[in-house]
């Protein structure tokens, strides 16, 4: 509850990692909608910087690229609809960045509209992996986890 609360704030305002992204920010908890074709997204981005969007994550980091795939989606969205170039996910548990350069981001762009496609099309086929499945809520019913 509020001990753990307090001990992700101080993380955030004393461990050197975070020092490039403490100074004041342009928003934070800014409601966010970006639309993709006919999708549109909606969230709280976090922390909003001069060039960058943080979002603070409070569990564990799972390490692997599925991973980062999977974590990459709603920072690329917060990034799109802020207009930053770079989108962080900053891990308070166990403190590490990870960083989406604007590189980084593009590559999302060239993949939402197909797989934003395939959704409306209603072609839901899984995409089985490791890391994948173990975060996914459905792998207790999914014949390919």
């Amino acid at each position: 509850g509020h001990q753990a609360a307090w001990h992700f704030s101080e993380t955030f305002w004393s461990d050197p990692l975070f020092a490039p992204y403490r100074h004041s920010p342009a928003a934070s908890e800014l409601p966010i909608t970006y639309t993709v074709g006919p999708l549109t997204l909606n969230g709280i981005a976090d922390w909003v910087g001069e060039d960058f969007v943080l979002d603070f994550k409070t569990g564990r980091r799972r390490d692997s690229t599925d991973s980062r795939d999977i974590t990459g989606w709603q920072v690329w969205a917060y990034a799109r609809a802020t207009g930053k170039t770079t989108g962080v996910l900053g891990y308070l548990r166990s403190p590490h960045l990870e960083i989406f350069t604007s590189d980084d981001l593009a590559t999302f762009d060239h993949r939402a509209t197909p797989m934003i496609q395939q959704i409306y099309q209603g072609n839901f086929t899984p995409t089985p992996s490791i890391a994948t499945c173990a975060i996914c809520p459905y792998s207790s019913l999914c014949d390919a986890a």
